[in-house]
């Protein structure tokens, strides 16, 4: 089953602990891998996208032309 986060911080938490996280949105699959201090974002029909910070990633990637921090409570989160 899912998980869906309740509110940004959850996922800005798990990100500064380094966890990996899976999520589906519109039935599409991504992922967020922390390595190295760079946050690489990708998914099956997009190429992957590198954010050195956080706040970057969270303020900057858009998924179908909407911004990722928008669509934080929607999002199916498998893996976290």
């Amino acid at each position: 089953m899912a998980y869906r986060y309740k509110n940004i911080h959850e996922l800005t938490k798990e990100l500064e602990e380094f966890h990996d996280i899976e999520f589906e949105y519109k039935k599409k699959q991504y992922s967020i891998c922390p390595v190295n201090g760079i946050f690489a974002v990708g998914g099956k029909e997009m190429e992957s996208i590198e954010y050195k910070t956080i706040s970057d990633l969270v303020n900057n990637f858009k998924i179908n032309g909407v911004f990722f921090k928008d669509i934080i409570t929607e999002i199916d989160v498998y893996l976290h």
